[in-house]
């Protein structure tokens, strides 16, 4: 504990100071450190992962006797232990994804269930198997584990409807719908997926023409927002087969060496995880109402924050989360509640995927990372600047890896019921959940209807009470908030400040 202390407190002076050349030994010297650390903690976890072998081949041997019964009785198949993490729904957080979709012009509902049909239900790959067959299937609760049953005849009349008929005139209205629709649980009759897209015909303020929201959610363990991003772009929408939601990041080699790094890294990143305090601030609490309050903020141009990342030589995403930790900061200053050098504690979510073509499938591969947002910067560009440092330390060490890495072996070995106690243990020091996923930066067209927005809000888990996305579509991007109302009725101040956060860069 006092050498990963020693060791933490050593980086985060290194990542405060501006001028490197004068930190080359303390810089090398913190490095030794470390991983002399990685070595005394990998001669603890070996020998401890020995002596518990006995009791790990036991739970399997259950797990797959179990799943055996479950296949023969009731030709169910076993969830993906890295979907398991998303089943842990409370009351106060169901781990469902939503998120919308504004079409212009009017969508019929049933040319619209004919789409849906088509292009998510009876979809069918070259071997003519099902690409999605989560969505005719449910969740079940097995005794160590759970299982994907199948439905038989969907319904989807139960998928897509209207879900009002008279147009919504105002954005304040349609964020209000869509926060008390979303706030919804799915009917657990074990006759229907969860999942849905319904219809909101909508007036804009500034105009009289009649335009469609499309209204999405599904459970969390169905899919990672990735997975679902790439169906909308590349399934649903007329002009899909494109590239879409991401391009190929890492060559095969390259996949080998980062994760041979992850596995060495996997113990200090657990570690981290596992000794980091629990939070302290005002938007913390473990009395959730599981009533949300959804908002998405004005358009921000692409271009405008591309120059702001080349100019401090960062990323579009240490741009956006900069500018959030400085909203974040003010906002905590208005409440009166930020001391001095306070973080707030998030887990971040990123996607785990070398190439596009593992997001053609419904699957989460998604690893949450912890990472703690500085909120007493005085700039916004001392904000960027530091979460630049983190989320470069993050990426020299492949935590992202490491954290999936270790949740795939903690899944599989142990049973379901004591993952979530782990999982709970460890998100419920945090406050809130951030996830940044990357669109097209080109129209796309759904019936014939040009997608004009593109918003969506991931789930929090166990304790969080806030969760915020950063979507970019059409060269444009949108930060959408979700909040419990135990700790706040809106998130307008939060979006406001972040807005202003982009105007000062």
């Amino acid at each position: 504990t006092f050498l990963y202390c020693f060791s933490r407190d050593m980086n985060n002076s290194l990542l405060q100071e501006n001028n490197k050349n004068h930190n080359t030994m303390a810089s090398i010297g913190c490095t030794l450190l470390t991983h002399l650390l990685i070595f005394l903690l990998w001669c603890i976890l070996l020998p401890l992962i020995v002596v518990l072998l006995p009791f790990v081949v036991l739970a399997i041997i259950i797990r797959g006797t179990e799943a055996l019964v479950y296949y023969c009785k009731y030709k169910c198949t076993p969830i993906r232990s890295t979907d398991l993490l998303w089943t842990f729904e409370t009351p106060g957080n169901r781990m469902i994804i939503s998120g919308m979709l504004q079409l212009d012009g009017k969508v019929y509902l049933e040319t619209f269930r004919t789409s849906i049909r088509e292009r998510l239900i009876e979809k069918k790959n070259e071997d003519g198997d099902l690409i999605y067959p989560q969505a005719q299937q449910y969740l079940e609760a097995g005794y160590v584990n759970y299982y994907w049953k199948n439905i038989g005849k969907i319904n989807i009349n139960d998928h897509v409807y209207n879900l009002c008929q008279e147009p919504v005139k105002s954005e304040t209205e349609l964020q209000s719908l869509i926060s008390e629709h979303s706030g919804k649980k799915f009917p657990n009759d074990n006759q229907r997926s969860p999942w849905e897209m319904v219809l909101v015909p909508y007036l804009t303020e500034n105009s009289q023409v009649e335009k469609t929201v499309v209204v999405f959610r599904l459970k969390h363990a169905i899919a990672d927002g990735s997975a679902l991003a790439y169906f909308l772009i590349n399934q649903l929408a007329d002009n899909g087969n494109q590239t879409g939601t991401m391009i190929k990041k890492f060559t095969q080699r390259q996949r080998i060496l980062l994760n041979i790094k992850a596995l060495w890294y996997l113990p200090l990143v657990y570690a981290k995880i596992m000794l980091h305090p629990k939070e302290k601030n005002v938007l913390y609490t473990k009395e959730l109402t599981g009533i949300k309050k959804q908002a998405w903020s004005k358009p921000i141009d692409l271009e405008t924050v591309k120059r702001a990342k080349n100019r401090m030589n960062g990323t579009v995403n240490d741009v956006l989360v900069g500018c959030l930790s400085k909203a974040m900061g003010s906002y905590f200053q208005d409440c009166r509640q930020l001391s001095t050098k306070q973080n707030l504690t998030t887990i971040f979510a990123v996607d785990t995927r070398s190439s596009i073509s593992e997001a053609q499938y419904f699957r989460n591969y998604v690893a949450g990372i912890v990472v703690k947002l500085p909120m007493y910067t005085e700039t916004v560009e001392q904000s960027i600047q530091l979460s630049k440092a983190i989320f470069d330390r993050v990426k020299e060490i492949g935590e992202p890896i490491s954290t999936y890495m270790g949740w795939h072996f903690l899944s599989f070995l142990l049973p379901a019921a004591v993952s979530k106690f782990f999982v709970f243990d460890q998100v419920g020091k945090t406050t809130a959940s951030i996830s940044n996923l990357m669109g097209p930066q080109y129209k796309v067209t759904i019936n014939g209807h040009d997608v004009e927005m593109f918003a969506f809000w991931p789930p929090g888990t166990y304790t969080q009470s806030l969760s915020v996305s950063f979507c970019s579509y059409n060269e444009q991007i949108r930060m959408g908030i979700e909040v419990d109302t135990s700790v706040l009725q809106d998130p307008a101040p939060i979006l406001n400040l972040f807005e202003e956060a982009v105007k000062n860069i």
